[in-house]
């Protein structure tokens, strides 16, 4: 009996986990409806995309502003951090 009890346990604990991440993801309440991309990524993006053109102008200063706006915009964006790291890195050189 405790055999069963432990593998509709396991079943259970295991579709708690693995139905959830197969639905698709909704895209936030301030999220463009035609992107699915929250308008402050966007925007985060475009900067992100003109500091890494003014990096290889190396022109430092310039996309340094533009990478930190970036992150005043969207904080949560990984892409900001490490073209940071690399401007930074670039900037010794």
């Amino acid at each position: 009996m405790s055999r069963r009890l432990g593998r509709a346990l396991c079943l259970a604990v295991t579709m708690l986990l693995v139905v959830p991440a197969l639905a698709p993801a909704q895209p936030a309440d301030n999220a463009a409806p035609e992107t699915g991309v929250a308008p402050q990524r966007e925007q985060a993006a475009a900067l992100l995309k003109t500091a890494q053109g003014l990096i290889a102008a190396a022109r430092f200063e310039e996309a340094e502003r533009n990478l930190q706006n970036a992150r005043g915009l969207d904080a949560d964006y990984p892409a900001v951090y490490s073209n940071l790291g690399y401007l930074y890195e670039a900037w010794q050189k």
